[in-house]
């Protein structure tokens, strides 16, 4: 049994490390018989599972301390392990590592890629260099690893802080050097594990930073198992509908799509091929992906086709994106015909996207009136399920046409709709109505109520002092 000093002194992880690299040379002897994948031995002990859940929610810090995870990283069940070495990691502790290292020499695959990832857990607030040493000898000892125990070694070492820029290299040129096999792909899990690890990398160092060789990667992997047409490939679509039900042995290509595309954003260097092409994936995340995509940095070629395009997308998450990047990339005075359209769309997030970016003067200002005071019109008898795009139409209405806005405010103050006033509140603050705002500072509802003192202090600031200390003795 390992006993771990609660020091914290700056050499503890180092000593840690040292201690793994000791119990890592012992399972790994010539003697050893190589990591296999054998079935787990089933004797679960669920009063010893509850026990080790309730010293993970506790953090170690409970009565028990760590007595009944200690016992299940020794348990004979496969499964009682990698629950076990799953919350080790958990308390992002360097200490702990001698009591993970062994299990990376686990008969069990899935045990064996757990620990890996409570490895990498424990260095999250330490500089990850030596972990990263570690992995790349663990790698080079163990050359048939399955590709889930790869792909966790890959998200690992991306999500690693490095003080050594050689090393920073060295572990993106691995996780390069693991999305092939040969001249192919590698197993869609180990290429998924390793595109997040890039992405991982990309965030953490933010621009700039990643090689040329890994944006070019990216762009490959953004479209992997894409058809030209957009659709997914026969073998594809297999490989998505069956890592529903294994996703230890296969990945996504959706995912991995995804995932390269949030790692191009990240490093401003998608290029109009991968955006355009993204656009039309069949996936929707993707697509919306490059939809946001569209709306930062420099304008590419073809935006606005992409955009119109993105308008009639069936997904309504991509729509609502699109009408975000409109706002971003359109021209002054705002040209809206897209906007009065998709302020109409059956999804209501589209609509209301849409109309929120109705508050600013469109170029055709007559039929922006007439479209927010439409759907304005008749707040005073809306129901608790048809109020939504008619409070949004009033508030954009009461920022760009105050008086046509007036008298629909009135009646949405007397609507029985807390949701309906509490919207009235807003329109009234951007009018700068006080005497509807002192008025709605004493609505039974504390949400109308909140939004109103908020829009006096905002408007006449210490002069609201009373109102404010007033609102202190309600409820």
């Amino acid at each position: 049994m390992i006993l771990l000093r609660r020091s914290r002194g700056p050499t503890s992880f180092t000593a840690v490390l040292i201690a793994g690299v000791v119990l890592g040379a012992g399972a790994c002897s010539t003697e050893a018989p190589p990591p296999t994948d054998s079935a787990p031995v089933l004797n679960s002990d669920p009063t010893l599972r509850a026990n080790m859940l309730d010293e993970e929610d506790a953090r170690g810090t409970g009565p028990s301390g760590i007595q009944f995870l200690r016992e299940g990283l020794l348990a004979p069940d496969a499964e009682l392990q990698r629950v076990a070495v799953r919350a080790i990691g958990r308390f992002e502790d360097s200490e702990f590592v001698p009591l993970t290292f062994p299990l990376l020499f686990s008969g069990d695959e899935a045990v064996r890629a757990e620990a890996i990832n409570a490895l990498g857990q424990a260095s999250s607030e330490t500089l990850g260099d030596e972990v990263a040493d570690l992995l790349f000898d663990y790698l080079a000892r163990e050359e048939q690893e399955g590709p889930a125990v790869r792909a966790a070694i890959a998200r690992t070492l991306g999500r690693l802080r490095y003080a050594d820029a050689a090393r920073f290299r060295r572990a993106e040129e691995t996780l390069l050097g693991m999305t092939r096999d040969g001249d192919g792909d590698a197993p869609l899990v180990t290429v998924l594990g390793a595109a997040l690890g890039l992405e991982s990398m990309a965030r953490g160092r933010g621009r700039g930073v990643m090689s040329e060789a890994s944006v070019e990667r990216l762009r490959e992997l953004a479209s992997l198992g894409r058809a030209e047409d957009g659709a997914v490939g026969p073998d594809s679509a297999r490989a998505e509908s069956e890592s529903v039900s294994n996703p230890m042995r296969l990945g996504d290509p959706a995912r991995i799509r995804r995932v390269a595309m949030l790692a191009l954003s990240t490093i401003g260097t998608a290029g109009s091929d991968a955006i355009s092409g993204a656009i039309r994936d069949a996936d929707p995340d993707v697509r919306r992906l490059a939809v946001t995509m569209l709306g930062r940095g420099p304008a590419i070629e073809g935006t606005g086709e992409l955009l119109i395009e993105a308008f009639s997308d069936p997904s309504p998450r991509v729509r609502v994106e699109a009408v975000r990047t409109y706002a971003a990339r359109a021209p002054e005075p705002r040209e809206c015909a897209p906007l009065f359209s998709l302020a109409r769309d059956d999804d209501l997030n589209v609509a209301l996207a849409a109309l929120d970016l109705l508050g600013q003067p469109c170029g055709a200002r007559p039929q922006q009136d007439a479209l927010l005071s439409g759907l304005a019109a008749g707040l005073e008898n809306a129901g608790p399920m048809d109020w939504h795009r008619g409070a949004h139409a009033l508030v954009s209405l009461a920022t760009v046409s105050p008086a046509d806005a007036g008298v629909m405010v009135d009646g949405a103050v007397r609507s029985a709709n807390p949701f309906v006033r509490m919207y009235a509140a807003r329109a009234a603050a951007s009018m700068g109505s006080t005497e509807v705002l002192e008025a709605l500072a004493a609505d039974p509802s504390p949400n109308v109520r909140t939004v109103a003192v908020q829009g006096l202090f905002g408007l006449v600031g210490r002069y609201a002092d009373d109102l404010l200390v007033a609102q202190l003795e309600q409820d």
